[in-house]
């Protein structure tokens, strides 16, 4: 894994993106500021749940029985495409997947990296749902957000500009300050932007080198 601190230190970051990120009670999990119409009804109905790097939590068209907020750790959210699979979202501290307008999910959700997730059973949520048009919404919404991975990705750009551009997006969900590691992979990154793994991994190791230089 690589030292995301260090990585972050050296990443052109955007004074917006840069702005601590309040900590919650749950695992250092980033607090969901604003939405308290989410958290509030969920408050004690999660079973802690933990998954090693690698393993899957969901998969495409299993039974959606449940949404996830993850507390620590990092989740990949893909689909298969033309025989491999392909990355379209990730997860970090403090945000939610799953599914609740369908019977089954639509992606396959994995662990990039030792993970802490709380589990919301479907049920629970359904009559919320009923109940609170506001939780509603809001939920919704949150599992729907996909990852920006940089509005200046373009197919001129190298491949350490675009995995600097990907980092960029990342900060603010990831906590800098906090000395952990990245909860992401070389397959992880070179899926999501359709580079190749080597590639992703010198990138990396050349933010990590310019850390080390400038520290």
């Amino acid at each position: 894994m690589y030292a995301w601190s260090r990585i972050a230190s050296v990443a052109p970051i955007s004074e917006e993106s840069s702005a601590p990120v309040a900590q919650g009670a749950a695992g250092g999990a980033p607090a969901l500021s604003g939405h308290a119409e989410v958290l509030t009804p969920l408050r004690g109905l999660g079973s802690t749940v933990q998954f090693p790097s690698g393993a899957v939590i969901f998969k495409e068209r299993d039974h959606a029985s449940a949404i996830y907020r993850v507390v620590s750790g990092g989740v990949a959210l893909s689909r298969s495409a033309d025989g491999r699979r392909r990355i379209v979202d990730f997860r970090f501290a403090g945000e939610f997947f799953g599914a609740v307008h369908r019977p089954e999910y639509s992606t396959r959700a994995e662990a990039t990296s030792d993970c802490v997730l709380l589990s919301y059973p479907r049920g629970y949520i359904d009559i919320m749902f009923e109940e609170l048009p506001q939780f509603r919404h809001t939920i919704t919404r949150l599992l729907a957000e996909p990852v920006q991975t940089g509005s200046r990705v373009a197919e001129c750009q190298t491949a350490r500009e675009r995995v600097v551009d990907f980092l960029a997006s990342l900060s603010g969900r990831i906590a800098r300050w906090d000395e952990t590691n990245l909860p992401l992979s070389c397959d992880d990154i070179a899926d999501r932007l359709d580079l190749s793994p080597v590639a992703v991994d010198f990138a990396l190791r050349a933010l990590e080198s310019g850390a080390s230089r400038l520290g």
